[in-house]
């Protein structure tokens, strides 16, 4: 038996279907239900971050021009992570980080197998999407304290 999909989703999408039904075979409660109801909220806040952006003609142009997307429809609304975790024990790899004097190294662990720790994401993509996303998200709650409603809680997209 699968539940409806949310109300945070404006339209239904592929992925939030089949978010819904996975919900739906997992008893309330369990760890599995709790794991699709969260990736269901962030699709429903990835959708409407993409959306906010896209209902302003500058922003839309910001994604062409700095991001270079052919098409800003192309942008799901995600933003990487500000921190990654390329170590753990499955993955056989190497963290790399700037020096202090610009030059590249990699973070490796005691044994020399596994990246230690978190590294901060400081992509310059990361940070276009970020400015992109907070100027929408300014946008839209100055809108509707204009119009007098309660705005959004801070996080929102």
């Amino acid at each position: 038996m699968s539940e409806p999909i949310s109300p945070e989703q404006k339209e239904p999408t592929a992925l939030g279907a089949l978010l819904a039904q996975f919900i739906g075979r997992h008893e309330p409660g369990s760890r599995l239900h709790a794991l699709g109801t969260d990736l269901l909220r962030s699709h429903g806040n990835t959708r409407d971050r993409r959306a906010a952006v896209l209902k302003h003609e500058d922003l839309v142009h910001r994604l062409v021009a700095e991001l270079g997307y052919a098409n800003p429809q192309q942008w799901n609304g995600y933003i990487p992570p500000a921190f990654t975790d390329p170590g753990g024990d499955e993955r056989l790899c190497a963290s790399p980080a700037a020096g202090g004097r610009g030059d590249i190294r990699y973070k490796l662990n005691q044994l020399g197998r596994y990246a230690l720790g978190e590294t901060p994401n400081t992509s310059p993509r990361r940070a276009v999407l970020l400015d992109i996303s907070r100027e929408a998200w300014a946008r839209e709650r100055r809108a509707v304290v204009q119009g007098g409603a309660e705005p959004a809680q801070e996080g929102s997209p």
